[in-house]
């Protein structure tokens, strides 16, 4: 679901206007709607966004440290920073879905003036790029498992970082005419019985073709999220599967041996295999309910109230694979846990020593 469309229906629903002329589209009680997404995004997602940019933070500064800078460490800290980026995005969204029920800080008329530039394609570039490189991430992994000695010729820190360049400016590129399908327009309004100029969300010349618009969101849709997802999923099946075939050979490969994962490798591939069950498990319930709003041929429109529920919980699963990564590398790899534990042990020393300077 575009945050475009889903932030005028929450404008919609927060004043209590009809957004479907169907009484089938209120299933659940409007009331408990309401009470049900102001926990989520008054309460649980603002904690995960503050989390999520301390501990990805974090995750910068380890990769940073780390003297082996291989092609998994590119990509992991780009996820790192995209991540930055979809929690950033989530703060100016929240900010208005918080608007629309209390009433600031944003008011209508500018809320409105955001939606097409925000909503249109500003929040959705971040969450592109890094399912696309979670996507790559679990191809990387398969292959390691796969064709241990011939990968590293293909999966260079160069070719890593050109892909990873790649894959931010073709998103950027592709996504684009999204910003362009609605604009803001100023116009007269007597609905409170005195005339005023009042913003709305009109289409532009690209935005009336609607049947264009409908099938290039259905396109980017399934890019950007059906195949990662499902991608993401089948090929971390396939790695988990190779790595407990594989069980406990953890001999170093030579020339004329079996090929077998050495024991670096081993760890490495249980840390990105859990970082990428927890992507299928955090995107898969999100991915569904488009699904079903696609098969129901209402591309980017809620037959139900049901789906309001479902994409508010969707966004707090979403929220919180762009935050546990970091928690993922302190529990399955004892590299990264050291590093972490030498960042912090850093600062306390660094404490100790200016505090030493001041007395």
């Amino acid at each position: 679901m575009s945050l475009l469309e889903d932030s005028i229906l929450n404008m919609s629903v927060a004043m209590n206007v009809s957004v479907d002329t169907d009484t089938n589209y209120y299933v659940i009680q409007k009331d408990i709607v309401i009470m049900i997404k102001k926990i989520c995004y008054f309460g649980i997602i603002p904690i995960l966004i503050v989390s999520g940019l301390i501990l990805n933070a974090l995750c910068c500064v380890m990769f940073y440290k780390l003297k082996s800078k291989t092609s998994t460490v590119v990509i992991l800290v780009a996820l790192a920073a995209t991540d930055i980026f979809i929690l950033l995005t989530a703060i100016v969204y929240v900010i208005k879905i918080v608007s629309i029920y209390a009433g600031v800080p944003l008011t209508a008329n500018q809320m409105i003036q955001m939606l097409p530039y925000f909503d249109g394609f500003m929040a959705a570039v971040p969450n592109r790029i890094g399912n696309i490189l979670t996507f790559m991430l679990s191809a990387e992994r398969l292959l390691c498992v796969l064709k241990p000695m011939t990968v590293k010729h293909y999966f260079t820190r160069k070719t890593t970082v050109i892909s990873v360049l790649m894959t931010y400016a073709l998103t950027l590129i592709v996504s684009l005419p999204q910003g362009f399908y609605f604009r803001a327009v100023k116009m007269y309004s007597n609905d409170t019985g005195t005339i005023m100029m009042v913003y709305v969300i009109k289409p532009t010349r690209l935005g009336q073709f609607v049947d264009f618009t409908d099938s290039y969101n259905i396109v980017l849709t399934c890019v950007f999220t059906f195949v990662p997802v499902f991608g993401v999923m089948l090929m971390s099946t396939l790695t988990g599967i190779v790595v407990i075939i594989s069980g406990r050979r953890r001999f170093q490969i030579t020339e004329g041996m079996t090929k077998a994962i050495t024991s670096k490798e081993m760890h490495v591939t249980k840390t990105l295999l859990t970082i990428t069950f927890t992507f299928t498990i955090c995107q898969l319930p999100g991915a569904i309910g488009m699904m079903i709003i696609f098969i129901e041929m209402k591309p980017y429109r809620y037959t139900s109230n049901v789906f309001e529920v479902v994409m508010a919980i969707s966004y707090i699963l979403f929220l919180l694979n762009s935050t546990v990564n970091f928690i993922i590398y302190y529990k399955t790899s004892r590299t990264y846990r050291d590093k972490i534990k030498s960042i912090f042990i850093c600062y306390g020393k660094c404490r100790e020593r200016h505090h030493r300077r001041d007395t």
